[in-house]
């Protein structure tokens, strides 16, 4: 009985805060509001409170880093299998690149629209892959920060109350269904 009161405690604060958030959004400019990225942490930062609140502490949260180079293939991969099926798109003619954000012109590509790490400048096509890399690189690692939120929210703190309160069956369709 316990954790039900803390599954509907945890779901009603994390949802009241995210519509709250959501008014605001939607006061600010809508989706293009730069602050649309910020509920993805309302997840986390309600578990933490509650976790502190509760004194249940961090201990079964279950996540440690025993073997820190499987980061690198979680960050490198996709950026490869993207950059793969754009090329294989456009090798195939299955899609064509739109001149909206890159134009490109004797070897050299125009940037518009886009932020890059290495700038948007007019670049050869050696340096614009690079750029492209670093700048899906580092958007790749913030992305993360922001789903850190609701990862340590649902998956970390929320998880473990619905498999205890329901079973592993019913607890996990529970937690794709919230």
């Amino acid at each position: 009985m316990k954790y039900k009161k803390a599954i509907w405690s945890y779901l009603v604060v994390v949802f009241a805060l995210s519509y709250l958030w959501q008014w605001v959004i939607y006061r600010t400019g809508g989706v293009e509001s730069s602050l649309f990225p910020l509920m993805m942490l309302f997840p986390g930062i309600v578990a933490v409170v509650f976790r502190l609140t509760t004194k249940e502490g961090f201990r079964n949260v279950g996540w440690g880093l025993r073997r820190w180079w499987y980061v690198i293939p979680v960050l490198i991969v996709p950026l490869v299998v993207t950059i793969g099926v754009a090329f294989l798109l456009t090798t195939f003619d299955w899609a064509t690149l739109s001149d909206k954000h890159f134009i490109f012109k004797e070897g050299m590509i125009d940037i518009r629209g886009i932020p890059m790490i290495l700038g948007t400048h007019t670049q050869h096509i050696a340096f614009f892959a690079l750029n492209l890399l670093l700048s899906l690189l580092v958007q790749s690692m913030m992305g993360g920060i922001f789903t850190l939120g609701e990862e340590f929210g649902w998956r970390g703190y929320l998880q473990e109350k619905l498999l205890r309160a329901f079973g592993l069956n019913r607890g996990l369709i529970l937690l794709g269904t919230i």
